[in-house]
């Protein structure tokens, strides 16, 4: 059993530490979205050491693994980071190119949710919209469909219509006989059919 003595001295470390300990458990919690080979043994060791509560002998030990997760989170977070600017900068001149009657105002406003794929700070925010950007860029393209034209846009999904290889003359004469038929069902006076 801890000694009256032991308790306080284990209070006031924590109380000093407080800063170290609470970075501690951020690195537990930002370690989860690092795909660093090492990420589950670093965090099982911290968590063990947080858990044991031995601050006196381990808290050199809890310093250099929160630091070690902290570095590896940072280096993560710039590239995925990096890798979002790239892809949202590719994006939006092919925007820009296929919409070239879009004014500018209006086309910033479309593009802007492709923008914000860029502004999280965090690992886990940024791994998440590096998988968006994709998505988001069509649903962008979707609405400058609209905003390019007076007319209702409908759209077909090609893969929809012909989702397997074409492999044959037959199969090209069926593919765009599919299509042909599915633009034909969107299509009237008041409409007109864009392709996805």
């Amino acid at each position: 059993m801890d000694s009256p003595t032991d308790v306080t001295t284990i209070a006031t470390l924590i109380e000093e530490q407080f800063e170290v300990l609470k970075a501690a458990q951020a690195a537990v919690h930002a370690a989860s979205s690092l795909s660093d080979d090492q990420r589950d043994d670093w965090t099982n060791e911290l968590t063990e050491l947080l858990q044991r509560a031995r601050y006196g002998e381990d808290l050199a030990s809890i310093k250099t693994l929160t630091t070690t997760i902290e570095d590896a989170t940072a280096k993560e977070t710039e590239a995925c980071s990096a890798q979002i600017v790239s892809q949202v900068e590719a994006a939006i001149p092919t925007l820009r190119t296929r919409y070239p009657a879009v004014d500018d105002d209006a086309f910033d406003a479309a593009v802007a949710p492709l923008n914000t794929l860029t502004t999280p700070t965090d690992l886990a925010s940024l791994r998440a919209n590096a998988h968006s950007v994709a998505g988001v860029a069509q649903s962008v393209a979707a609405a400058l469909d609209v905003l390019s034209t007076t007319k209702d846009v409908r759209h077909v999904t090609v893969t929809d219509v012909w989702g397997g290889p074409i492999t044959s003359a037959d199969d090209l004469e069926t593919a765009l006989s599919r299509l042909r038929e599915a633009v034909l069902a969107q299509l009237d006076d008041d409409t007109e059919v864009r392709f996805r």
